[in-house]
């Protein structure tokens, strides 16, 4: 069925036809929503099976607040089968909030299903998992450059979204407002209508797609994630969404043991923290920088940031860094967090960074293959840390933090020391 799907996404947004799809979506929705008001019996999970045949973009809407929430609920079975519909429906827009789920959800049943899900799809294209998730962002029918043209017949409008995702609509004659007018007696109804139902559907999409993008750069970030130079240009800077968060962030190209921070200046060259042009070569390896990466050229490439106004999509120049004492260096041990209470909060936060509750630890696996235990005891409704310890990916390994990653260290750090 994600071809039928994803056909009728493109029939709604294109002209007259898209009114004729809507009446479609309409008469599904209420079939959705008595569903949901009768409890969403099991043996009547067709209705949001059809739901997401038939509903398109806006079934993928409704679904993800859904499947975040019914597991909360009592609802596992019912975010399965949700996670299942939006796998089905296999659009980019719905294949981008499966990823966003199994990286952000804090119910561990949904998070390993999620990903389950994605592996089999990125399987079945040749793909690693992160080499999906750069395919399935979806452009939402935007051009290269971001922009879409609206049409009312005899008028036609051009929106884009500005540095904080705001949508900026400019007439044919060049006057500029933040919304679409409302339509005149010369204009065509049923141009104008789909016209306006598209600009309400994009100023949703646009902020949904850029906040999973976000998220999905910052892990990039955190886990030192690197792309071909190929790869940099065809996924990152050349898509209408992700292209414009990268615009907010500082990058890292490597190439042997030589390394170049650099930003996306306005022009779409690259310039270094002395805003001199730089030329990265096709062979480089190019990653988000951490805070960790900039040494002495932080309060610099902050400082021109600064200059430029350019908004960050999330924390990188100002990221905390967090750094190792010297006998902690020669330790597989952390006792600095002992005492700490980790709040409810704390446990989302926790599992949004990819650790896992195991019994009476928080457990997580970095790329090395060691674990970082942290034991807890359960009081009073919060998780009262004890020792950190760091387990080798062998028996009999006897691994010290002072070997790991500084980005993994200070990430690691970071992440609990907010639960103080």
């Amino acid at each position: 069925m994600p071809h039928r799907a994803a056909s009728a996404a493109r029939a709604r947004e294109s002209g007259p036809s898209g009114r004729r799809r809507s009446r479609g979506k309409r008469s599904v929705t209420p079939l959705f929503d008595l569903w949901q008001a009768r409890g969403a019996p099991a043996k009547e999970s067709w209705a949001l099976a059809q739901f997401g045949r038939t509903g398109g973009a806006a079934a993928v809407r409704r679904l993800v607040p859904l499947v975040h929430t019914w597991p909360g609920r009592g609802g596992h079975a019912k975010a399965v089968k949700g996670l299942e519909v939006l796998a089905e429906i296999a659009t980019p827009q719905a294949l981008t909030a499966l990823d966003r789920i199994q990286r952000t959800t804090k119910f561990d049943g949904v998070k390993k299903e999620a990903a389950e899900m994605l592996g089999r799809v990125a399987a079945a294209r040749g793909l690693s998992a992160e080499q999906l998730a750069d395919r399935i962002v979806p452009t939402l029918g935007l051009d290269g450059d971001g922009s879409a043209t609206l049409d009312y017949g005899p008028r036609r409008f051009t929106v884009r979204f500005d540095a904080r995702l705001r949508p900026v609509v400019a007439d044919e004659g060049g006057g500029v407002r933040t919304t679409l007018p409302k339509p005149g007696a010369k204009d065509d109804p049923a141009l104008a209508a789909a016209a306006r139902e598209r600009f309400a559907g994009l100023k949703k999409d646009v902020r949904a797609v850029a906040a999973e993008q976000a998220d999905r750069l910052e892990q990039a970030m955190r886990t030192r994630r690197r792309w071909t130079v190929e790869d940099f240009h065809r996924f990152v800077l050349d898509h209408p969404i992700v292209g414009r968060l990268a615009h907010g962030l500082v990058w890292v190209a490597r190439q042997d043991d030589a390394a170049t921070s650099f930003r996306i200046a306005e022009d779409g060259t690259f310039a270094d923290v002395r805003d001199d042009t730089r030329t990265i070569a096709d062979t480089a390896r190019v990653g988000v920088a951490h805070a960790v990466e900039f040494g002495d050229d932080r309060a610099a490439w902050a400082e021109m940031l600064a200059d430029y106004e350019v908004l960050q999509p999330f924390p990188q120049l100002g990221r905390r860094i967090c750094v190792l004492t010297a006998q902690e260096r020669r330790s597989g041990r952390l006792t600095r967090f002992q005492g700490f209470h980790v709040t409810e909060r704390d446990r989302y936060r926790l599992s949004a960074r990819g650790w896992e509750a195991r019994g009476d630890a928080w457990a997580r696996t970095p790329p090395s293959g060691h674990r970082v235990k942290v034991h807890a005891q359960w009081i009073n409704g919060d998780d009262i840390l004890g020792e950190v310890r760091l387990v080798g990916a062998r028996p009999g390994d006897a691994p010290v933090f002072g070997n790991l990653d500084p980005v993994l260290v200070s990430e690691i750090l970071a992440v609990l020391v907010p639960a103080a």
